[in-house]
């Protein structure tokens, strides 16, 4: 797993590229050929030193009530004749 603070990105062997931009820091990887994880909603009360530079804290807590934070992911996929799609999720 790596930081992964703003994008990540495959290609595969016909040139197409497919990338997600994340709205705030993942943990991320591609362990495995044509695929991509994230690891969403991380709680550390310190920098761990790992590339993020602050505290990670995805979660806001009010009187032991947790509030999920949303995420939105932008997914694109560039064909290698240079045409161009993109997703909101």
């Amino acid at each position: 797993m790596y930081p992964i603070t703003s994008a990540v990105r495959i290609n595969d062997t016909e040139d197409r590229t497919l990338f997600v931009v994340v709205d705030r820091p993942y943990a991320g990887s591609s362990l495995e050929a044509g695929t991509i994880e994230l690891i969403q909603n991380r709680r550390l009360f310190y920098d761990d030193g790992k590339g993020t530079g602050e505290d990670l804290d995805d979660h806001q807590w009010d009187d032991n009530q947790g509030e999920h934070t949303r995420s939105t992911y932008f997914v694109g996929l560039v064909n290698g004749n240079g045409t161009y799609e993109q997703r909101q999720l």
